[in-house]
């Protein structure tokens, strides 16, 4: 996608103004919840309903009240078990007894990763300035274009370069034709919490190329990948009816709804629907989960159920129909970052100031199967994300190593699981990792807040010296081959 270059002023007032915006596509659903549902113990459904393939993890609780249960790790989930709130035996979207012919055709075609060694074949160099720290990086769904978010309040697109897409493999002195510049600017009228792609984003269907934001005191945006104009405007209102800050969102599979999280709420909001209409949860009244919602993930194999993280601490997990299933409590701090396994049998989750990301076994809640250690001593967003195979966990730190786990070497253990792979990167910390579904190439985005020195001379007037500040900063996003190695030549 080759999107003209222009800087776009994002009016947070905006809440209809794209005659675009039926253009959306609206994806195949996959399915309604038929009327004759039954219902089923809450236990139960997760543990049946998430993959076939697994086996159902009973589990016996008292109707009258919650059920808590808790792992030797001192990990805990508390169950809701109240007759309003039983989960349906069949999700939307999941036909788990399909015997489809053509489902193995339909299996999409991944790079062939290889971690044994990376090297860097394209950065940003010096386009970023020491006070423009980034805060992630996330490849758009066709793997055309890399978006970044900013200190400055600005997303920024950046295209893959066009020799890129033949590559099949790299020697150790290739790199990728510069400069690395975006293409693309979009500036927002306050501090970007979040953002996501549209999940059937497509650059020969310009209709599907757009993203949304959220921003500080400002509707949720759906923004044109092309031109940079919003299409529409989701506005989200407090009890005292302001614009209320959405912290985290997440399109749901289908590209049909958007989840985001507010202060003890969650609403939901039709895309074809702009303005304030949409469906809220109440999560304190609802799950006793209260705080900022801060990150989302929707369960890939149930789309009904999707996690919701917040910075009281808590994992909430909730039916789209309104229903709380369990609460989920362990993480040391406020929840940043949220992703779920390609099966949904497992949630990742990672918070602030916390060194540990946690992996849940969502067929027996409360239960930690694996703590994957990092380094993270900042309150910065410090995402995490699955491969595109389902293979590989990825996450940043801030001593600018990339860590990544085998999660099939990871199955095979308990307890504390140290990364298979491991790479320094950068000089600062890495916030945001993120692999391209089309060829080999791993981005990653560094930088964090700092401070300038004191000056420690009473005669000087200034208090603080800049002087060594450029120097322990580093602000760039970068691309790493990660695919098959060409050999020297001698």
């Amino acid at each position: 996608m080759e999107p003209a270059s222009s800087i776009v002023d994002v009016d947070s007032g905006r809440t209809n103004e794209c005659a675009n915006i039926n253009k959306v596509p609206s994806p195949t659903d996959g399915g309604n919840v038929s009327p004759q549902e039954e219902c089923m113990d809450v236990s139960e459904g997760i543990g049946e309903n998430l993959v076939a393939e697994v086996d159902a993890v009973e589990k016996t609780v008292d109707k009258s009240g919650a059920s808590t249960a808790k792992d030797e790790t001192g990990y805990e989930a508390v169950l809701n078990t109240s007759d309003n709130n039983e989960m349906a035996s069949d999700p939307v979207g999941i036909n788990i007894t399909t015997t489809d012919t053509n489902a193995a055709e339909a299996v999409p075609q991944f790079p062939l990763y290889d971690f044994e060694s990376i090297q860097e074949i394209l950065n940003t160099e010096s386009f970023f300035s020491p006070e423009q720290y980034l805060d992630s990086c996330k490849w758009s769904p066709d793997g055309s274009c890399l978006l970044t978010c900013c200190a400055d309040q600005r997303l920024r697109l950046f295209d893959l370069p066009a020799e890129a897409y033949s590559k099949k493999e790299m020697g150790p002195l290739d790199k990728l034709n510069g400069p690395f510049k975006p293409s693309l600017t979009v500036s927002e009228n306050g501090a970007v919490y979040d953002y996501e792609w549209f999940p059937f984003m497509s650059s020969w269907a310009p209709e599907t190329a757009c993203f949304i934001s959220a921003s500080s005191c400002a509707p949720v945006h759906l923004i044109d990948a092309f031109t940079g104009a919003v299409r529409a405007s989701y506005i989200g209102y407090n009890n005292v009816f302001e614009v209320a800050s959405c912290f985290g969102l997440t399109f749901t599979r289908d590209g049909g709804k958007i989840y985001c999280g507010y202060r003890n709420m969650i609403k939901i909001f039709d895309i074809s629907v702009p303005g304030t209409t949409c469906q809220t949860f109440n999560t304190k009244r609802l799950n006793e989960q209260t705080g900022y919602i801060s990150c989302i993930s929707q369960n890939p194999s149930m789309n009904s159920l999707f996690a919701a993280g917040s910075f009281s601490r808590t994992i909430g997990l909730y039916t789209e129909e309104g229903d709380a299933v369990c609460l989920l409590k362990g993480q040391r701090n406020g929840l940043t970052t949220l992703t779920h396994s390609t099966d949904g049998t497992k949630l990742f989750s990672g918070s602030r100031m916390d060194p540990e990301i946690l992996c849940w076994d969502l067929r027996n809640p409360g239960e930690v199967l694996h703590i994957l250690p990092r380094v993270m001593d900042t309150n910065q967003r410090i995402r995490i994300s699955v491969s595109n195979d389902g293979n590989h966990l990825l996450s940043g730190g801030t001593d600018g190593v990339v860590r990544i786990w085998n999660l099939d070497e990871v199955s095979r253990k308990s307890g504390i699981c140290e990364p298979t792979f491991k790479f320094k990167t950068h000089s600062d910390c890495v916030n945001g990792v993120s692999l391209n579904s089309r060829v080999p190439i791993l981005a990653t985005s560094s930088g964090k807040r700092h401070t300038p020195d004191l000056v420690s001379d009473d005669e000087s007037d200034q208090v603080f010296s800049f002087k060594n500040f450029a120097k322990k900063t580093e602000n760039r996003v970068a691309l790493w081959w990660v695919g098959p190695k060409s050999k020297a030549i001698e």
